[in-house]
């Protein structure tokens, strides 16, 4: 595992394919990476909102391990381990990913991302 990682991601690609019975769409996920080695982060955010009662939209900063990363806006992140971590299960929705300048002959190449995480204040969290 590099040193700064935290917790392990995969990767999943919102897809709408397939029409059901009345017409709409049915989004299915396609799995990119899994055991993304990953670290996540929460950025400061203005908690007068949420005091207020208002929906706010939480903002991460990631750093992503991988070798021929294929992530890009509106994929989705979930961290699927340790147990004990405090996001483990919940997912984030990438906003802007930054590539590793470096060669791309590099294998330890990685890859930050801007994460959101709606959350409602005052609201009980099931996921």
């Amino acid at each position: 595992m590099p040193a700064g990682t935290n917790c392990a991601v995969k990767v999943i690609r919102l897809v709408y394919a397939s029409d059901d019975d009345v017409g709409g769409s049915n989004p299915s996920g396609t799995v990119l990476h899994e055991s993304l080695q990953a670290r996540i982060e929460e950025e400061l955010t203005d908690t007068a909102f949420i005091q207020q009662g208002l929906e706010t939209r939480k903002v991460f900063s990631g750093m992503l391990w991988g070798w021929q990363l294929r992530v890009r806006e509106q994929d989705e992140i979930e961290v699927v381990s340790p147990p004990n971590h405090i996001y483990f299960g919940k997912k984030f929705r990438v906003e802007d990913a930054r590539y590793d300048s470096r060669h791309p002959a590099i294998k330890q190449n990685y890859l930050l991302v801007k994460l959101t995480r709606s959350q409602i204040a005052h609201r009980e969290e099931f996921q």
